[in-house]
């Protein structure tokens, strides 16, 4: 399964410390999971083999690996399923839009 390095993903979240690098860990699997259901195709780092029975993967680029460390961000910043005072959406508006590049057009 793809993957996107703890590091780049806590210079992104602009975290310091390892405390939280479980969590992390599990926004960025959970964020992977999320995207490869929303485009309809498992993701794929540039040198893995995709797994058995997969035709099409997509393979991890700079735009999808943006738009899956801005989910990250947003989930890290909103660890509760009620925001009280702010307006929420589905699915971040920025993460959709690259999301979206990616999915192939239904009849």
């Amino acid at each position: 399964m793809a993957a996107i390095d703890i590091a780049i993903a806590k210079m992104h979240l602009r975290v310091d410390s390892d405390i939280e690098d479980d969590y992390i860990k599990s926004l960025i699997s959970a964020a992977i999971k999320f995207a490869q259901k929303y485009i309809g195709k498992t993701i794929v780092n540039e040198d893995e083999t995709p797994p058995d029975g997969v035709i099409d993967p997509l393979v991890m680029d700079d735009d999808l690996q943006h738009g899956l460390l801005m989910l990250v961000g947003y989930w890290y910043e909103n660890r509760e399923t009620v925001n009280i005072g702010n307006i929420v959406n589905e699915l971040p508006m920025a993460s959709a839009a690259i999301f979206d590049m990616y999915r192939s057009p239904t009849l």
